[in-house]
């Protein structure tokens, strides 16, 4: 039987880098829409759907890591991190 191997560091290094490059593209964002708008100051639904996308993919990364990682200390770090993540999203 063959067995997926996939490279879940790399995943899990992409999808930071696209989450960096999301986070330092927000402001440009609001920018823009208060500046065409004064309507609504919420977030557009479909950018709000790529930070639920980025946790996605970083909890896939993080718990195929976590399964073969032997360094505790570094596995509960990726967890408070990611659980961090998680709660400043949902706020």
């Amino acid at each position: 039987m063959y067995k997926l191997s996939l490279p879940f560091d790399a995943i899990g290094m992409f999808a930071g880098i696209l989450c960096t490059i999301h986070c330092l593209a927000t402001p440009l964002l609001f920018i823009a829409k208060a500046c065409s708008t004064t309507c609504c100051s919420d977030a557009p639904t479909w950018w709000i759907m790529i930070d639920y996308l980025f946790l996605f993919i970083s909890f896939i990364a993080i718990f195929f890591v976590s399964r073969v990682l032997n360094i505790k200390w570094l596995k509960f770090s990726f967890w408070v991190s990611w659980t961090l993540l998680l709660f400043s999203i949902l706020d």
